[in-house]
């Protein structure tokens, strides 16, 4: 995978049955890091899935890759598995479908599977506007 003129990083993971939570703490505590106001509970449902799909009927290894840049973040999950089945397209339909999904897809390459989500990084709606209304006293 290649990135240009935007900062990115990756983690090589086991295809396990705990890694979609490893995965999704990993990339909401790097989005933290890195400044980054995202709606913490959809970024971390769509990586769960993702990961999950990953490492369905696996072992050996995935690797998890994000990239952000402005109000979205680009997260692809490798399989690293020659000859393992392409993502079940159930699965991406459910992505897709999901309130913070920009973009999503899946492929398949000699290395094997990938699926991917570009996501809106902007924080949801009502949590801003509960914000504003706490900061102009009207919590009634």
């Amino acid at each position: 995978m290649t990135m240009a003129n935007r900062r990115g990083v990756n983690w090589p993971m086991e295809a396990a049955q705990w890694t979609p939570k490893k995965a999704t703490a990993r990339i909401l505590g790097q989005l933290r890091d890195w400044r980054y106001t995202a709606d913490e509970n959809g970024v971390g449902e769509v990586v769960t899935m993702l990961v999950t799909e990953a490492v369905t009927g696996g072992e050996g290894r995935i690797s998890v890759h994000m990239a952000p840049q402005d109000s979205e973040v680009l997260v692809a999950v490798l399989t690293h598995r020659p000859g393992r089945a392409p993502a079940d397209h159930h699965t991406v339909r459910q992505v897709a479908a999901h309130r913070v999904v920009v973009e999503c897809g899946a492929h398949t390459s000699a290395e094997g599977p990938t699926v991917w989500a570009l996501m809106d990084l902007s924080p949801p709606k009502r949590i801003a506007s509960q914000v504003a209304k706490a900061l102009s006293g009207d919590c009634g």
